[in-house]
């Protein structure tokens, strides 16, 4: 959805921090709330029609745990979680306002953007390691949990600190499996072998490590018109934008992470 006044589109990216304030307050103002939502350098992500929800961004790890302490009792679980960390951002006023570090003589601390959004039924969300996680998992799916969200990230970017945020929820679901560390080949192999057995993507970001980048992703066997892509630059992202809106596909999930762009466009049946 696009208006001829609004600041920017309601599927957006590159919207400069500084300016995202004013997209936020006009479409939330029209009930149009951000569904995926990717914070750093720039901002990416998309408003859609739905509940008024809290959003936060460039938290530092305190204020994230300080916020999730606070939602926890209302029912509000993390719908999406995303981070940018382990570089420097550029000095602007807006940064320095958030970031209570001097970012221009050190890496900015790991910082996380979170959606919050109201589950109807248990949930449970957890950073861990790989192996914690791997173990984690398979005690929510055998407790008829679903993975919602995983966000993979390096603490460090060597590779050694690699960490999953992830949130569970009950709820009626078809069969579902996830993978981390995928390098670029492994990915696209994943989703040569189970999209045609029915299996969409529901989260999909890559993060770096080595040098290097990895990729961590949700799939779940879903019914409905959907597309992924991943490693595009912003003018691949801009191109896939222009083919796929007209078909009034939303976007449903976006990640940056380098100079690359990951977004799953789609109707969930």
């Amino acid at each position: 959805m696009t208006t001829s006044n609004a600041p920017c589109p309601a599927d957006f990216f590159g919207v400069q921090p500084e300016n995202f304030a004013t997209c936020f307050a006009y479409w939330t103002a029209k009930h149009y709330w951000p569904e995926t939502l990717w914070a750093g350098n720039t901002v990416a992500g998309s408003f859609q029609k739905g509940s008024e929800r809290p959003v936060y961004m460039y938290m530092t790890r305190d204020q994230f745990q300080q916020r999730f302490n606070a939602f926890y009792p209302k029912g509000l679980w993390p719908h999406q979680i995303s981070t940018v960390g382990g570089g420097v951002i550029p000095k602007t006023k807006y940064f320095l306002d958030l970031i209570p570090v001097d970012v221009t003589s050190s890496p900015v601390p790991l910082l996380f953007t979170c959606i919050w959004k109201p589950v109807n039924g248990p949930a449970e969300s957890e950073v861990l390691s790989v192996s914690d996680f791997t173990s984690k998992n398979q005690v929510m799916a055998d407790g008829g949990y679903v993975l919602h969200d995983l966000c993979a990230y390096s603490e460090d970017l060597s590779g050694a600190g690699i960490r999953l945020a992830a949130t569970w929820t009950k709820r009626p679901h078809g069969a579902f499996t996830q993978f981390v560390n995928m390098n670029h080949d492994q990915a696209k192999a994943k989703f040569n072998e189970l999209v045609p057995k029915g299996y969409q993507i529901t989260r999909f970001c890559g993060y770096e490590a080595d040098d290097r980048f990895y990729y961590a992703a949700i799939y779940e066997q879903l019914a409905g018109e959907w597309y992924h892509f991943f490693d595009m630059s912003a003018a691949q992202f801009q191109a896939k934008y222009n083919e796929l809106a007209p078909r009034q596909l939303p976007l449903r999930h976006v990640c940056h992470y380098g100079d690359l762009y990951s977004a799953v466009w789609g109707h969930i049946v």
